[in-house]
């Protein structure tokens, strides 16, 4: 039977039982009211999210009502939980599910991510996703590959929450999705030949690489059939500097490294990380970090911060991002956060 156009009914949900009712756009002077649904009623919703590098071991208790994610940079990580313990190194996310009182301490020198997303109302908000290859979301997770990408998805929450505009609402869901989909991957990776990664990953990975070999940005531009300038853009909107910054942050990193954990003179490091000797090494470690090469030798304990981005990254650091119209005070009395800082 063909439907009468003026007939036409649409099924909405209200409180989940579904109602039927006359297409008001049709009806001639309707003053029925559509029952919608926000983007924040229909998805997942971020509550807050950041940014966080902590140069001195910090501990937190809290209470929370949401999920809260950490994407482990740099640094490690131990947590008691209801729902068991944790620790977490560098690479690792973490999901502490929603719960009256969580427990995590961070050593020196840690470089997080962190979000905190509710998939249900207030009234399911402890429930977890879960997934038949996966089980309900695994208090830890190993990335390995997938943490590249899974970090960019962290940086577009940073991002985006701020924003107004239905627009922004929908990218920030999607994000979540995606979020999602990369732990499910991640789960069942052990099954597969290797993990697929995008083309800008595979950049990624050539410009950190101490044996990655010279580069020109234009050369990285060309092999992606992007401008030079279109290239930039995207990358350290993606990786938060440019190319030639990450390179340099990565050579730092194993400098500093090879300075702690061998007897390799400083001559012999500087030629393995790529700097043209010893004096070299030291300015640039000077510049981030105020030590020169003799001096993180030397020092005894303490963790040796290089910064990671010399160019400011294009979110906040140290600071919750917050959606519009939230204050940080509303924030304190929804988790009511105590924070514990270790002093030597």
């Amino acid at each position: 039977m063909i439907m009468n156009p003026n007939e036409l009914e649409i099924l909405t949900t209200h409180e989940g039982t579904p109602v039927n009712h006359t297409d008001p756009a049709r009806q001639a002077g309707a003053d029925e009211v559509l029952l919608q649904l926000t983007p924040d009623q229909f998805g997942p919703m971020v509550h807050y999210a950041g940014c966080w590098q902590y140069p001195h071991a910090v501990a937190f208790d809290y209470l929370q009502a949401y999920h809260q994610f950490l994407l482990i940079e740099k640094g490690r990580l131990e947590a008691r939980t209801p729902h068991g313990p944790v620790e977490a190194g560098e690479h690792d996310l973490i999901c502490f599910r929603p719960a009256l009182e969580n427990y995590y301490q961070v050593s020196g020198g840690t470089l997080l991510f962190q979000a905190a997303i509710s998939f249900a109302p207030l009234s399911r908000c402890e429930f977890t996703p879960g997934f038949p290859e996966l089980g309900p979301l695994p208090l830890v997770m190993r990335l390995g590959p997938s943490f590249g990408p899974m970090r960019a998805l962290f940086e577009t929450l940073t991002m985006e929450l701020p924003q107004s505009g239905s627009s922004h609402r929908l990218h920030l869901q999607a994000t979540v999705f995606k979020m999602l989909e990369l732990i499910v991957n991640a789960s069942v990776r052990e099954n597969k030949s290797a993990v697929p990664l995008d083309a800008w990953e595979r950049i990624h990975l050539r410009v950190i690489s101490l044996d990655g070999g010279p580069f020109q940005d234009a050369e990285l531009a060309g092999e992606l059939g992007l401008s030079l300038a279109h290239f930039l853009r995207i990358f350290k909107r993606r990786f938060g500097a440019s190319p030639q910054a990450c390179r340099m942050f990565a050579r730092l990193q194993e400098a500093v490294r090879r300075l702690r954990e061998t007897d390799h003179s400083v001559k012999e490091i500087a030629y393995e990380t790529g700097f043209d000797g010893a004096k070299g090494l030291s300015r640039a470690l000077h510049r981030r970090t105020g030590l020169n090469a003799s001096q993180i030798r030397s020092e005894v304990g303490g963790d040796i911060v290089v910064d990671p981005l010399q160019a400011p990254r294009p979110y906040p650091i140290n600071q919750h991002v917050l959606p519009p119209g939230d204050t940080a005070e509303l924030l304190e009395r929804r988790a009511r956060v105590r924070r514990h800082d270790f002093t030597d």
